[in-house]
């Protein structure tokens, strides 16, 4: 709530398009006034393996996709 570019969910479309590598840059390094979390997460096999969490939401997400119930209005 208090940045004032919101920066994009790891869920949207947008970010479905990305390669894990830029994925994996995005955890180590950050992106514009994100910092990374290389020093927090100093494993790379870690940070990878947030990689694989992320596509894992993401797959779950097209899953559970499904058109609003009616509400009978």
């Amino acid at each position: 709530e208090r940045m004032l570019v919101k920066p994009p969910s790891l869920l949207s479309t947008k970010i479905h398009g990305w390669t894990d590598g830029q994925i994996f840059h995005l955890v180590t390094r950050g992106r514009g006034m994100m910092k990374g979390y290389e020093a927090q997460i100093p494993s790379a096999n870690d940070r990878w393996a947030i990689v694989h969490y992320v596509r894992y939401l993401q797959k779950s997400q097209k899953i559970q996709e499904a058109p609003p119930a009616a509400s009978g209005k």
